[in-house]
């Protein structure tokens, strides 16, 4: 979808320099590589991607109907989400409610119920901070606005990563590119390429940044069931260590 419609807009000059980016919804991302996200850049370098709507509705609820209290499964898609974008050129991410009621609304006119960071018991004015409220939590309160993401390089084993996709990543980007020029020159309406997902990963996810008060951010998130021995490495100012638990998301700040 997103090359799709970038090479439509941009292909007009007049146009192009009234669009700044292009705004990204998640429920296709199951079905679409990240690759998509390389293959925007390098072809739009001066354009923005922001991810504008992320939530987990009526259709794609597991383990219950739309609001299920404590499921960390669906924290851990957040996760895994906000670190795909955000590690391949998406400069924002937005979930679409803070809060609902204990039916996952209010709705609009199409009734879908969703699922969201907090819930409001409306008969006792409670209220819930659900597993997504603590894990976009540490994104939001740890990189402020302002922050600059920089290069992480992560040394490890890959740990058993089986899918017979997967490939070199400029031999899956030179694809990419390749299928959607060829879809962009298509006389068909919405030629839109399907592909296996990209696998779920099985080592530490790493997302670092400098802020505005000159700190550094790293926040690791470790989706094994062992822990995990951190060897954290910065040129410009020394290294620690740090053992983080299984499944854990883990923030540190330093100068």
């Amino acid at each position: 979808f997103l090359n799709w419609w970038a090479d439509r807009l941009y292909v007009d000059k007049e146009v192009a320099q009234f669009v700044d980016g292009i705004a990204l919804h998640w429920y296709f991302d199951n079905n679409r590589s990240i690759v998509e996200l390389e293959g925007f850049n390098t072809k739009y370098p001066d354009k923005i991607m922001v991810y504008t709507e992320s939530s987990i509705n009526s259709f794609q609820s597991s383990g219950g109907g739309s609001v299920n209290l404590g499921d960390w499964s669906r924290a851990l898609r957040y996760i895994n989400n906000v670190y795909q974008n955000l590690n391949h050129w998406v400069m924002g991410y937005l979930d679409w409610n803070i809060a609902l009621n204990e039916d996952g609304g209010p709705t609009g006119a199409t009734g879908i119920t969703l699922d969201a960071s907090v819930i409001i018991n409306t008969t006792n004015g409670e209220f819930y901070k659900q597993p997504i409220f603590y894990a976009l939590g540490h994104f939001s309160k740890f990189m402020p606005p302002g922050s600059k993401k920089i290069n992480v390089n992560i040394d490890q084993d890959t740990y058993d990563i089986e899918d017979d996709d997967v490939r070199g990543e400029s031999n899956i980007l030179e694809k990419f590119l390749q299928m959607d020029t060829e879809n962009s020159n298509s006389t068909t309406p919405s030629p839109f390429p399907t592909r296996k997902p990209d696998p779920p990963s099985n080592t530490v996810l790493a997302l670092a940044t400098v802020n505005p008060d000159g700190s550094h951010t790293l926040i690791a998130y470790n989706p094994r069931s062992v822990p995990a021995n951190l060897i954290v490495t910065d040129d410009n100012i020394g290294t620690f260590n740090q053992t983080v638990p299984p499944h854990s998301l883990n923030s540190f700040i330093y100068w």
